[in-house]
């Protein structure tokens, strides 16, 4: 249908060389109008989606809120603990959070951090 008003508008356009604004706001109405129904009948988010949702929320929390001795006690368990988890913490928005709760706690960079100047990491 929406194919049949644009081929119209372009003929009618071609063929009179008059402004056609009433056309316009026909096909602006017609479009939203079928927007708003495909936007009323789209599925929402499906259970599977809140409880990852939750999950992911769940661990911004924690990332935000945890206690220092905690930390330390799952870094000492899992020297890599800190490194695992700070790109969570930047795609979560909580990176400045995390980094400041291991600042004492990291003392070497990552085993994967290269540098071709002698300048350290931390």
């Amino acid at each position: 249908m929406i194919n049949f008003l644009i081929i119209f508008y372009v003929i009618l356009q071609m063929s009179t060389g008059i402004n056609l604004t009433v056309l316009h706001v026909m096909v602006s109405l017609y479009c939203t109008l079928i927007l708003l129904i495909i936007a009323y009948y789209t599925q929402q988010m499906t259970e599977y989606g809140h409880k990852e949702l939750e999950r992911v929320l769940g661990f911004r929390h924690f990332m935000m809120v945890a206690e220092k001795d905690w930390i330390d006690r799952l870094a000492k368990d899992d020297p890599k603990f800190f490194y695992d988890r700070l790109p969570y913490a930047l795609v979560l928005g909580v990176s400045r959070v995390w980094i400041g709760k291991f600042a004492d706690t990291i003392t070497a960079p990552p085993e994967w951090y290269t540098s071709s100047t002698n300048t350290p990491l931390l």
